[in-house]
């Protein structure tokens, strides 16, 4: 797998969104970057691979605004985020819901990128956090992808080290084998080192969203 770097636009937009579509590095490649916009503008990325930001557990049914993982396939959906920090923490969610997604996305051939992290008061006992949750998507081995998210440096523009983020990678493929992206304050500062220590890709956040910035990234990594 080429070294994966995801766009997670979150709930905004670039400045000028048709200035970010039409001058995104022509050394971005399909197979190597995913933009993960709001849903309503997935079709309007055609250049590079699709993200969701979140799936409904259900399959389909009377949920008003949720969206199901047929629809994001029918709209050339090829990865899509589950269990994101800001979700759990804003909109409750468990590592139960979690499971649940990561089914949903599987029957319809849909990469989950399933993010996971401890919180600040979390960190010395790192390891029994993340296994608890990692035994859970075990099951899943070679068919999901892991974002390691340390919550405390997410827009914190403290990153952890990456040769620290290399070891939790390790970590977590002594459980699940899957690629293992880093995310939290990644920029164009900092993107290359965590190419270099190791990790499989990065997880871009509000660096995504300056195409200049994010351009600096790609022609990095």
């Amino acid at each position: 797998m080429k070294f994966l770097i995801v766009a997670n636009w979150k709930m905004n937009l670039p400045t000028n969104i048709d200035e970010w579509l039409n001058n995104i590095s022509s050394c971005a490649q399909a197979d190597q970057v995913v933009v993960a916009p709001p849903t309503p503008l997935i079709s309007r990325i055609d250049l590079l691979s699709k993200s969701g930001q979140n799936v409904s557990q259900h399959k389909s049914g009377s949920l008003t605004g949720e969206i199901s993982a047929n629809i994001l396939k029918i709209s050339g959906v090829k990865y899509c985020l589950v269990g994101h920090s800001e979700r759990r923490k804003n909109f409750g969610e468990t590592i139960d819901n979690i499971v649940a997604k990561v089914e949903r996305l599987l029957e319809e051939r849909i990469i989950p990128i399933v993010c996971i992290g401890e919180s600040i008061s979390e960190v010395d006992r790192r390891e029994i956090v993340l296994e608890k949750e990692l035994s859970r998507l075990k099951p899943f081995s070679g068919r999901i992808v892991i974002a390691y998210e340390p919550i405390w440096a997410i827009g914190s523009s403290q990153p952890m080290e990456p040769d620290e983020a290399f070891k939790v990678k390790e970590f977590i493929q002594t459980i699940v084998d899957a690629p293992v992206l880093y995310g939290g304050s990644v920029d164009s500062k900092n993107a290359f080192r965590f190419k270099q220590a190791g990790l499989d890709g990065i997880l871009v956040g509000k660096a995504s969203l300056d195409v200049k910035e994010f351009n600096q990234i790609l022609m990095e990594c």
